[in-house]
């Protein structure tokens, strides 16, 4: 009996640590405890969460725990490292919105001059001609890509009456 309750209640693990690791990515760049809790949910994240998506998750903890040290060798490493952890997590599935959108909000956040920004405009496309596939798969995703988008600099008007 005990183990078809468990059996149940799987599918809401696994829904609690992905809705964990995209609440707490909306949080990262404010305090570094958001940081280092995304990096320890998305090690541990259960397995039916895409290994890519996990590892994207991970990625951007890394990417932005560059802005919590203060060697500048300390910070472009992690920054680094972080990136070209992103970079698999996106080449591993190219078809995945949610690695895409991770990465289209971060290059449209980091400073110029770390030169992170190529895909922004290609990653945003891709978004946006899935809010259609994504608002009927995955509801809390397309909030979280919607909200986003709508308070970001990042969308013109014309694309901004498509989400409303």
């Amino acid at each position: 009996m005990k183990l078809f309750a468990f059996i149940l209640l799987i599918p809401f693990l696994n829904s609690t640590s992905l809705s964990e690791m995209r609440n707490l990515f909306e949080k990262i760049s404010y305090q570094e405890v958001h940081v280092l809790k995304l990096k320890e949910i998305s090690t541990s994240a259960q397995n039916q969460i895409a290994g890519n998506v996990k590892l994207a998750y991970y990625a951007s903890a890394v990417m932005t725990s560059a802005k919590y040290k203060f060697n500048p060798a300390s910070k472009l490493s992690l920054f680094n490292e972080g990136k070209g952890l992103l970079e698999k997590a996106i080449a591993a599935d190219t078809s995945s919105v949610e690695t895409r959108y991770i990465r289209f909000v971060l290059q449209s956040n980091v400073p110029s001059i770390l030169n992170y920004n190529k895909q922004i405009i290609s990653d945003k496309k891709y978004i946006l001609s899935n809010l259609g596939k994504i608002k009927t798969n995955d509801g809390e995703l397309y909030l979280k890509i919607t909200s986003y988008l709508l308070a970001t600099k990042q969308i013109q008007q014309s694309e901004l009456d498509k989400i409303k």
